[in-house]
């Protein structure tokens, strides 16, 4: 346990003297020694006040969240008790990291402990919360609370109901319908998922293929070297031709939804910068 201040004690001097330090090793992004400070000091927790055990597990939440370890971030920001002055700072970066990991229950556990003075960031962590699901009904029950009046994140607010319309607005399109159309008529699930250049060229290289070996066939027979060889090329392009549209559906699906994904973590994540920084 953390104990409480006591004058005269060196420990607790010494202990702030390291703290400070490691507070300048912060500030010039020497991450990795602040880790290694702080191990140390947690080391000897009965040695640390209830402040100072406060700043170590800020400064090795903060350390690990800024060389993208978002797990570790997060279990040493969570334990930063709330009515210290780093309290609010380690909540909301440990929402983001929880996020950023899609662990949303723990987000979600911390959001219930409201904040006053708060409320707008708490609405744009859950709206970004139902954006990352999916879920666009429970987006606009949020969105429907955003009132755009706070400079620190009202753009956010904006663009968080700008990627929801995009993301009703997408085309549910079909990876089976995809492979159908490519098995009529080669390169057309690539137009149909979007990709007309990709689509013509296989129709080309395809016909092609297909227009050699009927050529060899009529000329030479079924038995032809000629036959045998652009037949296989043939086929193996006009199956590839079918698996690739079908799978050209779940691909551009998935880049999609990680742009979004992204931007959404985008505007959320300026916002903690405006306040706590």
């Amino acid at each position: 346990m953390a104990q409480d201040y006591r004058p005269g004690d060196d420990s607790v001097q010494l202990n702030s003297i390291e703290i400070s330090f490691l507070n300048y090793l912060v500030e010039n992004a020497n991450y990795k020694e602040v880790l290694f400070g702080t191990s140390k000091l947690l080391n000897t927790p009965d040695l640390l006040t209830a402040d100072q055990m406060d700043s170590v597990c800020f400064l090795r939440g903060w350390s690990f969240y800024q060389l993208q370890k978002s797990d570790s971030a997060v279990g040493y920001l969570r334990k930063v008790r709330r009515n210290s002055p780093l309290g609010e700072k380690s909540k909301y970066y440990a929402v983001f990291n929880s996020i950023y990991i899609r662990e949303f229950d723990s987000a979600d556990s911390l959001l219930i402990d409201k904040s006053p003075g708060f409320e707008n960031l708490d609405l744009l962590d859950k709206g970004g919360i139902y954006l990352l699901k999916k879920n666009l009904a429970a987006f606009d029950s949020i969105a429907g609370s955003f009132d755009f009046n706070d400079y620190t994140m009202a753009a956010e607010q904006h663009n968080l109901i700008q990627l929801a319309d995009t993301l009703r607005k997408y085309p549910k399109k079909s990876g089976v319908l995809a492979g159908v159309m490519s098995a009529v008529v080669p390169g057309s699930g690539k137009v149909y998922t979007g990709k007309t250049a990709q689509g013509i060229a296989v129709f080309l290289e395809t016909a092609a293929l297909g227009l050699a070996a009927t050529e060899y066939y009529v000329k030479k027979g079924p038995q032809s070297a000629g036959f045998i060889v652009f037949g296989s090329l043939f086929t193996f392009f006009y199956i590839g031709n079918i698996w690739g549209s079908a799978l050209s559906v779940h691909v551009n699906r998935t880049e999609f939804y990680e742009r979004i994904d992204n931007n959404i973590m985008v505007d959320l994540h300026v916002p903690l910068r405006r306040i706590f920084d």
